[in-house]
């Protein structure tokens, strides 16, 4: 693993697990660190379609996706970058509770999918579609700054 990185070299960051931590975790050091970050996402639940697009496995795949609702306090999203609390809650404002908000995990891992593709089309964000492990070619090389959970 390199400590420093080369002038005018991105930071890269491997980030284990493309659910909503990881995404959004991305998605906010992406924006927070513009060209100077190179993000790589590793995450088994996605797949390469006939098309050549990462999109999440499905039914079709013989997958069920997630049905459980968080919820999530006005107090939390408050803090999420404008960018993510635009893309997360458009159209979607059902209160449970007068301090917080309903959401789908299904949607949040869509949503946030959906926010991350400008990054990928302009190679900041790459996404591996599996899982990281000991083996990865990137932990072998040790091709990476910082390493994220």
């Amino acid at each position: 693993m390199s400590s420093t990185t080369e002038i005018n070299q991105p930071l890269i960051v491997i980030v284990s697990g493309g659910g909503p931590v990881g995404l959004t975790f991305s998605l906010h050091l992406t924006i927070m660190m513009g060209k100077d970050v190179k993000i790589i996402i590793y995450e088994g639940r996605w797949f390469v379609d006939e098309q050549g697009k990462i999109r999440w496995q499905g039914e079709e795949e013989g997958k069920t996706r997630r049905d459980q609702v968080v919820t999530l306090q006005d107090h939390v999203i408050k803090q999420m970058p404008e960018y993510i609390k635009q893309g997360l809650f458009q159209n979607i404002n059902e209160r449970v509770w007068p301090t917080s908000r309903n959401i789908p995990i299904r949607e949040v891992e869509d949503r946030l999918f959906d926010l991350i593709q400008p990054f990928v089309r302009n190679g900041q964000i790459e996404l591996i579609p599996e899982n990281l492990h000991e083996q990865s070619e990137c932990l072998i090389k040790g091709s990476f700054n910082c390493f994220e959970l």
